[in-house]
């Protein structure tokens, strides 16, 4: 089974909200009955409005969607590709390795639903001050603790790009899905998780933000927060 990244771009022309309320109303019904394994969408819809603080956006127009697809192999991606096209003005996608440091076992989400909080999406660029094995080992090795200590992550998704499928994917090595609770939307020490310890909250922003500048030029990377749906999930394996 592979997974497959796609962003997705609005027309300047359409509403965050009605671009939004277009792909879930239709793009999953777009896909042949039985095509995927799991299917996942992100959305910058109007839910999120309150973290647009948190945006980082470096290049310009930034993308307002990203789907997430777990198929048998990549070879078999036309038709969802050309599902989004339908839906999308541009799209660039990436084969990926999917990789989990923090599940949720808490929660439950129907199929459709939107999932609890909001979900970071964040590309990554590899600093050419960094070779790859050194890049992927500071990240991988020793910051992912950091991030999972340090913020009040309920779920962390490490997705590190083996390939792009389209020819005018932009250049990025990693892609990365963080979910937050919604109090994370509007309060830095609720991100941090230290609601109401001031103390505690420079200590985790500053530890996080040393950690990252280790690995990350800031003017480099794409940053957005999105409302998660899912719409099939992937079966567990048989004994498992």
């Amino acid at each position: 089974m592979e997974k497959l990244i796609y962003l997705l771009w609005k027309d300047e022309a359409e509403s965050r909200g009605d671009f939004s309320r277009r792909l879930l109303s239709e793009l999953p019904h777009s896909l042949p009955p039985a095509y995927a394994h799991g299917l996942q969408l992100n959305v910058v819809d109007e839910a999120i409005r309150p973290a647009e603080h948190m945006l980082i956006e470096n290049e310009k127009p930034r993308f307002y969607a990203m789907v997430s697809l777990w198929l048998d192999t990549a070879l078999a991606r036309q038709p969802a590709e050309a599902a989004m096209a339908r839906h999308a003005r541009r799209i660039a996608g990436y084969l990926v390795t999917e990789s989990c440091p923090l599940r949720d076992h808490d929660r439950v989400v129907e199929a459709g639903q939107r999932s609890y909080g909001f979900s970071q999406v964040v590309l990554l660029r590899r600093p050419p001050r960094l070779t790859y094995r050194e890049w992927l080992d500071i990240w991988q090795g020793s910051h992912t603790s950091v991030a999972i200590e340090s913020q009040s992550t309920y779920r962390y998704r490490q997705n590190v790009i083996a390939r792009a499928l389209t020819a005018d994917a932009p250049d990025t090595q990693a892609i990365v899905e963080e979910c937050f609770p919604p109090a994370a939307m509007t309060s830095w020490q609720s991100f941090y998780g230290a609601e109401g310890d001031d103390a505690l909250f420079m200590r985790n922003s500053r530890n996080m933000v040393q950690s990252c500048r280790r690995f990350i030029d800031f003017d480099k990377i794409e940053a957005c927060a999105t409302s998660e749906y899912h719409f099939q999930t992937i079966m567990p394996a048989a004994g498992r």
